[in-house]
């Protein structure tokens, strides 16, 4: 494997065993309320800087670029949304130095961070919307974004995918990208929940099948802390990106970035670096498959093909509704990733221990689950009225969710899962697209004042 040698912890306990005098910041000066205060420090001689990294920071991103394969892979603190936002203000920037519209084709499930950033760089959006989207999943096919492409009067500078999405759809991104790539368009991707498909036996990273920009989260699946996450690029990515990283970087997050978590992304280099991680991972992933497969005879739907996440219909009301599932989970000891009348969502990594998956799925099989309840079908597309952005920057009122047909909505928060919109600021409010949103319980919504 790669060079596993961890510079950032290294200098964080030699710094804490000389027992400093600690006059910087933070605060709390290496005294314990926690339990890691004394690794939590600032940019102090030797430390390095995220956003300017000449020292062990450097390195230590070094070790995650050469273990992803990119051309450049740098960290974020501030999560995958912060990688997200870096990678729409690149691609602006990029548009406005090469004299291009700043357009991104995207499908339609996105993050709420590809909305805010879109809000917040001016980028517009062009929905890659097919008709066989539902509220879960939006399936992009090769030659359907082949003619689209085709059909659009402007050429984006991007298209932007999420893969895997929340609940476990993953795209084709290889043909993707080659469609993509005939038309001299880049590939984004938000991989917020697949970090870890790089270190399966065979890779299924974006990165590895074609994509220029790609968005993961550390610690969503792999063994980082909350909030660590990377950006990388791919090895045929223009010059542009890798160079200006850094810049949209600290455009997006604090400059007050955490140690603890970019000290968890270089402990993640050394485990990503051993033997026994990938295969744990690899043993896991065949768990999952045999759990996937072991539900499935025993009457449950599962859905989405990601290799780490268990993600189930729930039944029927009857006896067997959300209200079953969550006490039954609930009397194992068992926490879900996310539950509502829809779908129960389990994740695993490479760090769940089997027993605790087989205690999971023993007490999903013990339901004998009655049929799913149909899902919500999605509302026809709304026309858009404003951009994202103008929308987001508009005068605006809250009003109850029957008064505001036919206003433009301004801002939605978004419930999870976050999986296919019926509707994004800046587009009119339809009387279909009302109702399917009390359907999923909102009462009021924050509309363009008129």
């Amino acid at each position: 494997m790669t060079d596993s040698h961890t510079p950032i912890l290294d200098y964080l306990g030699a710094y804490d065993g000389r027992e400093p005098v600690r006059l910087h910041m933070p605060g709390h000066k290496g005294r314990t309320y926690l339990c890691a205060e004394q690794w939590d420090i600032t940019e102090i001689d030797g430390a390095d800087n995220l956003y300017y990294p000449e020292g062990i920071i450097a390195e230590s991103e070094g070790v995650a670029t050469a273990l992803f394969g990119s051309r450049r892979t740098v960290y974020s603190t501030g999560g995958s949304s912060q990688s997200i936002f870096a990678a729409l203000w690149l691609l602006r920037r990029y548009a406005a130095d090469k004299g291009l519209a700043p357009l991104v084709l995207a499908a339609r499930n996105v993050h709420q961070a590809f909305v805010s950033g879109v809000a917040q760089t001016g980028l517009d959006v062009d929905w890659f919307y097919p008709q066989d989207a539902t509220d879960i999943a939006c399936p992009i096919s090769p030659v359907a974004l082949e003619s689209h492409l085709r059909s659009m009067p402007i050429r984006p500078i991007a298209v932007y995918v999420t893969s895997p999405d929340y609940l476990g759809n993953m795209q084709p991104i290889a043909e993707i990208a080659e469609v993509c790539h005939r038309f001299g368009v880049l590939l984004a991707v938000d991989n917020a929940h697949g970090a870890y498909l790089k270190f399966l036996d065979k890779s299924r990273h974006p990165l590895d099948l074609g994509a220029d920009i790609v968005a993961d989260s550390a610690h969503k699946t792999l063994c980082a802390l909350t909030g660590a996450a990377y950006l990388h690029f791919g090895k045929d990515c223009p010059d542009y990106f890798p160079l200006c990283a850094k810049e949209a970087m600290l455009t997006a997050g604090s400059t007050s970035p955490s140690y603890l978590i970019m000290a968890s992304l270089d402990s993640t280099n050394a485990a990503l670096s051993s033997q026994d991680y990938p295969a744990r991972l690899n043993g896991m992933a065949a768990r999952v498959a045999d759990a996937k497969a072991r539900l499935t005879r025993a009457g449950w739907q599962c859905l989405g093909d990601e290799p780490l996440k268990l993600t189930l219909l729930v039944p029927g009301k009857r006896d067997k509704g959300r209200d079953s599932v969550e006490s039954a989970l609930r009397a194992h000891n068992v926490t879900p990733e996310y539950v509502d009348d829809n779908y129960v969502i389990l994740m695993a990594s490479a760090d769940t221990p089997p027993a605790h998956l087989e205690k999971a799925v023993a007490c999903l099989t013990e339901l004998q689950p009655t049929a799913a309840k149909p899902l919500p079908t999605l509302p026809p597309r709304p026309q858009k009225a404003l951009t994202i952005r103008d929308a987001y920057l508009a005068a605006r009122e809250t009003l109850p969710i029957g008064q505001c047909v036919g206003k433009t909505l301004a801002y939605l928060p978004v419930k999870c899962p976050p999986a296919v919109p019926a509707v994004i600021a800046g587009e009119r409010l339809t009387a279909e697209v009302i109702a399917y949103l009390e359907g999923r319980g909102y009462g009021e919504l924050t509309v363009v004042k008129a």
